[in-house]
């Protein structure tokens, strides 16, 4: 199941179908971080994992940029 902390990412985009449950497989690998950044605008729009402690960055601050 994808974590509470990645619902609320999954959920500003509303993800559905094939790209939730390719959500949801991705997170089960723990120990990894990914992020998925639109081609369009180089926007990221999804997070699997905990980026900050992996990179010491948030998410937000990533998009922010």
């Amino acid at each position: 199941m994808i974590s509470k902390k990645n619902i609320s990412t999954i959920d500003k985009v509303s993800v559905t179908g094939y790209d939730k449950l390719a959500l949801e497989q991705l997170d089960h690998r723990k120990g990894e971080v990914m992020i998925l950044i639109r081609r369009t605008d180089f926007m990221p729009v999804y997070e699997i994992g905990n980026l900050e402690a992996m990179l010491g960055v948030s998410f937000t601050k990533i998009q922010e940029v």
